[in-house]
């Protein structure tokens, strides 16, 4: 499996997966964002969109194609966005949780917390 790391820079290396990232709209990355993309040679398995700012960290979209989704794929792509947030002076991550979609039990698991009924933070200790 690749983790193909893209920013503002090198947003061309998308191009080959756009169709398959179901239903997202990849807009134009600015300097603070960053997409980890996790294919297996030519086939796109999932995607995490963050972006950084003063010093919080934002989880704004992750994705995983339906053919392999409950393999743990989510969870390597937010412990690789945690593992590279902890060794900044990021303090905080945060996420928008969509009550139908589930994914609060992959952030719960991680040590997220709710801090509004849709929002839900992880805070390093430094």
């Amino acid at each position: 499996m690749n983790i193909i790391r893209i920013n503002s820079n090198y947003q061309n290396l998308l191009n080959p997966y756009r169709k398959k990232i179901d239903g997202f709209v990849i807009p134009k990355l600015k300097q603070n964002d960053k997409i980890y993309l996790l294919a297996k040679e030519d086939e796109y398995i999932g995607m995490i969109y963050f972006t950084t700012q003063n010093d919080s960290c934002y989880i704004n979209y992750i994705h995983t194609d339906e053919n392999h989704r409950k393999k743990g794929h989510s969870e390597l792509l937010v412990k690789i966005v945690m593992n590279e947030i902890q060794s900044s002076k990021i303090s905080e991550i945060n996420v928008a949780i969509l009550p139908e979609c589930g994914s609060d039990k992959l952030f719960s698991k991680l040590g997220f917390k709710y801090v509004g009924e849709y929002q839900m933070k992880y805070f390093f200790s430094k």
